[in-house]
């Protein structure tokens, strides 16, 4: 895999053959620091992400896809752990504190989830480049794409999961 810091969200959703099933988990859309109220909401938003990728492909991939284990930060389920560090990330270090929402979009080969947040965006090539925390060392070496609106300030942090 790859930390892209060319690819875009048009590009990846002719690869997944997007076909017009996408959802939407707003959040915190205040430009105000979150207040602890968003814990709930915010795994909520995980869980709904995790039972549409079931409901839509663990019956064309029985064998192969079950994500009720995201919880744990397993780094082998690319969506478990992108879920987690993007999202904490998010948590720690964007400008309010918080994720503004979370995207879905389904397709017939695969999906692509997003974290977006407010405010200040952050330098991805810069930080991908010093490989500062778990965030950008699994993706390295993931099977999926990560990709970012902007690489030099990104408010949304994108996954093109890769069966």
């Amino acid at each position: 895999m790859v930390v892209s810091l060319t690819a875009n969200l048009s590009s990846a959703l002719q690869d997944i053959e997007f076909t017009s099933d996408y959802h939407e988990f707003p959040l915190h859309l205040q430009e105000q620091l979150r207040t602890d109220e968003i814990l709930t909401p915010y795994g909520a938003a995980k869980w709904g992400i995790i039972d549409l990728l079931n409901q839509r492909y663990s019956s064309l991939l029985p064998d192969k896809f079950d994500l009720y284990h995201w919880l744990s930060e397993n780094t082998e389920d690319e969506v478990a752990y992108f879920l987690n560090e993007a999202g904490s990330n998010s948590l720690t270090h964007s400008q309010y504190k918080a994720p503004s929402k979370f995207r879905l979009w389904l397709g017939k080969k695969s999906f692509v989830i997003a974290i977006e947040q407010q405010g200040k965006g952050f330098p991805a090539e810069e930080v991908s480049r010093s490989t500062p925390g778990g965030f950008f060392n699994f993706f390295k070496n993931s099977k999926s794409v990560v990709f970012f609106d902007n690489p030099q300030e990104a408010r949304i942090v994108f996954l093109q999961f890769s069966f």
